[in-house]
């Protein structure tokens, strides 16, 4: 009766500040966050979040799941999210399934997109 949809945001964390991954930081396994975290160090593996910022110069190498992504810097392997956001500077290669995109001119893509349907 009352359960939460799963395309509805999820709660707002106002006390909460985002996790940051910093320029030059490399980590190799699976990072899980409630709520933001922006990375613009290097991940290989899966990163779980509410929302997920990957700024330039960051790459992420496996897989990311979120509510939302905003993609500056490079990515490479499988997305699941329901808002999308790819800015002129992101490279993204790989499988995306997302309910929203907002795409600027530049960016470079590679790979299946799905657009419109509810993250798994």
């Amino acid at each position: 009766m009352f359960s939460k949809r799963k395309d509805e945001a999820p709660p707002v964390r106002s006390q909460t500040r985002p996790s940051i991954l910093s320029e030059g930081v490399v980590v190799t396994g699976d990072i899980h966050v409630e709520g933001a975290i922006h990375l613009q160090g290097t991940v290989e593996g899966r990163v779980t979040a509410d929302q997920v910022v990957v700024g330039q110069p960051g790459l992420v190498e496996g897989e990311i799941e979120a509510f939302s992504v905003s993609l500056a810097g490079r990515f490479r392997g499988s997305l699941h999210c329901n808002e999308l956001s790819i800015s002129h500077s992101a490279s993204l290669q790989g499988d995306v399934n997302c309910r929203s995109l907002k795409l600027q001119p530049g960016a470079i893509i590679q790979g299946d997109i799905s657009v419109g349907h509810n993250r798994d």
